[in-house]
């Protein structure tokens, strides 16, 4: 059973690219440092918005679970890679004028962008990976392809947890 064979080097690069994506939109970020991001916004009750963030998580994803058959794993990635970057650059907006006359107003759109990527994110790149790598590989190799894939997974978690934190303090 070679996992390698020329056949499935099209699905490979898939799962490697697909689980790749789905760290790279700042998913652990998010999740790992979503109260120091609101403090440093300035945002008051960072706590409480952070718990939000893990409620709408749980409910979003559990609502995908009856989409992704019903609209598709293509629709539902590409809704959600959209909002994931819409709310990345409002995020980013609410941090480049946090200290401007608006604060109120930067307060509102790093919450609204946090709640809304952690929903986008649930919706459809977060779930729908695991799925994917499971049915564009055959069954000989499926359980390698699966093991191939959550190792990327895991290393560009673990890449991007550390290295989040170093690279906010340069900025």
């Amino acid at each position: 059973k070679n996992l390698f064979r020329k056949e499935l080097i099209k699905p490979l690069i898939i799962v490697f690219a697909i689980e790749l994506i789905q760290h790279v939109t700042g998913i652990n970020v998010v999740v790992f440092y979503s109260t120091d991001i609101l403090i440093d916004a300035n945002v008051p009750a960072a706590d409480y918005v952070t718990a939000a963030l893990g409620f709408v998580s749980v409910i979003v994803t559990v609502v995908s679970f009856f989409l992704i058959d019903r609209v598709g794993r293509k629709p539902l990635l590409l809704l959600s890679e959209t909002i994931v970057l819409l709310c990345l650059i409002g995020l980013s907006i609410s941090f480049i004028f946090k200290n401007e006359n608006s604060e109120i107003f930067m307060n509102v759109l790093s919450i609204v962008s946090l709640v809304i990527f952690m929903g986008g994110f649930s919706i459809g790149i977060g779930p729908i990976p695991t799925l994917l790598v499971a049915e564009i590989l055959p069954d000989d190799v499926r359980s390698y392809g699966i093991s191939f894939g959550e190792s990327v997974n895991w290393i560009a978690q673990f890449i991007i947890g550390v290295t989040f934190y170093p690279l906010q303090q340069l900025l």
